[in-house]
């Protein structure tokens, strides 16, 4: 009786993992930030997600514990917020903001998400963040090539916004990231805004209207051409 009382309590301990799947149940019990990430590339797209995470930040070795809101993958890792601010976590020093110690990802709402293809040649960040409203939760990505010459400094660590040579590469930014480019003219590429929407929030109305692009050619190059 006291063996079957026992597993009787055993089972109905273990109950809520079953329900999970052995990997789920596994990451659950271990915090293993690497089975976070699997499980995250898995079901990304499909709900909201936070991770709960405790971490070394590399470049000022505080300890950082949080439960942080997840927006996306960076070189086996994951990007997610941190006060408000997009953090890469993963294990590589030289890609990451945190190093992680422990880590659980939590599912939340159902997520769906609305995503708009923008021709960028001859247009400005600025003037595409003036279409998007920016009550709504969103996230840039894409590649667009301008005039500018960049070094690239530093292209490997996370940031929503690098540049490698001419081009400039979008992951997941949004309007307080992008500052220091909201009036460099592309002369070709595209991005993609991704609409995050919770259940019940209706579509977003995404019209870009009919504004001519700018010439990406500044008028004192053109002699030159």
């Amino acid at each position: 009786m006291i063996l079957l009382a026992g597993l009787l309590g055993l089972t109905a301990a273990l109950y809520p993992l079953s329900q999970l799947g052995f990997r789920d149940s596994l990451q659950a019990v271990l915090k293993s930030f690497d089975i976070a990430v699997e499980q995250y590339a898995r079901v990304s797209g499909t709900h909201w997600y936070e991770l709960e995470l405790t971490a070394t930040d590399n470049l000022t070795l505080a300890r950082v514990v949080c439960r942080c809101p997840v927006v996306g993958t960076w070189k086996d890792g994951l990007i997610v917020l941190h006060e408000g601010k997009p953090r890469a976590v993963g294990k590589s020093q030289t890609y990451s903001n945190l190093y992680p110690l422990t880590a659980r990802l939590i599912a939340g709402e159902p997520l769906r998400v609305q995503s708009e293809r923008i021709e960028m040649q001859g247009r400005t960040l600025r003037w595409l963040l003036g279409k998007i409203d920016q009550r709504r939760v969103y996230f840039l990505n894409g590649e667009v090539q301008t005039g500018k010459v960049d070094v690239g400094d530093g292209i490997d660590l996370y940031r929503p916004v690098t540049y490698s040579g001419q081009t400039m590469t979008l992951r997941y930014a949004r309007a307080q990231e992008l500052g220091p480019w909201l009036d460099l003219v592309a002369a070709k590429g595209e991005l993609f805004v991704q609409f995050w929407l919770r259940p019940g929030e209706q579509p977003v109305f995404f019209d870009l209207g009919h504004d001519p692009p700018a010439d990406p050619i500044p008028a004192e190059l053109k002699p030159f051409l």
